[in-house]
């Protein structure tokens, strides 16, 4: 667990459904805790990271969550409640998001009982930010690069790309900031050696590690991909093939997509 924070504000949108506003984007999981439970009732969250717009286009959908962005992601967990007082919280997995629509209930939930768990496998920031703009430091507040870190870098469990791709996670903005930010080295080094074991024969590597496969290719923009803090993960994984950046086997079939 990185940090908990409780939701901000709460609508509802349409009779019975109640969307809560996180107030940021996150990823963990929630902790709803309902005071009165029914027996055999079942309650149903949906996550989203942004929220229909009060726009002609968006029709009878305005203030309702959107879940488009998610493709075939269906990120929503429906809870079978006991009676009396209980606290719901998933732990198979951790969507990315700042909005959850609670549906299944007779009235909202106060904010303090909906909660966002924000989970990682780095404990704690090394690094502070401030200016004199308070915009600039609350973007710098938002802790969804450490909530990437959990177990491997990854896209958040809200989409239907849930693997480590190295040329995205690892590299052009993730390594740079986590490791800027936070004691990331050995967390990063570790996903390196999950590369290393998926290495083609060719000496290739993959797009996802640790499973491996991806679309073809192999880290993208990959002159930046090996930003992991220290030369030395690097230079650990040498001896079965990988070149510094530049080297062909590096880059692969797909050394010209983007």
């Amino acid at each position: 667990m990185f940090r908990t924070l409780a939701a901000k504000s709460v609508k509802e949108v349409r009779p019975g459904v109640y969307v809560y506003d996180m107030g940021q984007n996150l990823v963990g999981v929630p902790r709803v805790s309902i005071a009165n439970g029914r027996a055999g009732g079942k309650v149903t969250l949906r996550f989203s990271e942004m929220l229909y717009p009060d726009l002609k286009e968006s029709g009878k959908n305005v203030g309702m969550i959107m879940t488009e962005n998610y493709r075939a992601s269906l990120s929503q967990d429906v809870y079978t409640m006991k009676a009396g007082s209980q606290v719901f919280q998933p732990r198979f997995t951790s969507p990315g998001y700042q909005y959850i629509e609670i549906t299944g209930i007779d009235e909202p939930l106060p904010l303090a009982a909906v909660q966002g768990v924000a989970i990682s496998s780095i404990t704690a920031l090394t690094a502070d930010y401030k200016t004199s703009s308070e915009k600039v430091n609350r973007l710098c507040r938002i802790w969804s690069g450490p909530t990437w870190t959990t177990s491997s870098p990854y896209r958040p469990t809200a989409r239907n790309a849930t693997s480590a791709w190295a040329g995205r996670a690892t590299s052009r903005f993730f390594s740079r900031t986590a490791t800027y930010v936070s004691n990331a080295n050995q967390f990063l080094t570790r996903h390196m050696y999950a590369m290393r074991d998926v290495q083609a024969p060719s000496g290739r590597f993959t797009d996802v590690a640790p499973i491996g496969g991806g679309f073809g290719g192999v880290l993208w923009e990959a002159r930046e991909s090996w930003s992991v803090g220290s030369l030395s993960a690097i230079q650990r994984c040498r001896p079965v093939g990988a070149e510094l950046p530049g080297d062909d086997r590096l880059h692969g079939v797909s050394r010209n997509h983007h």
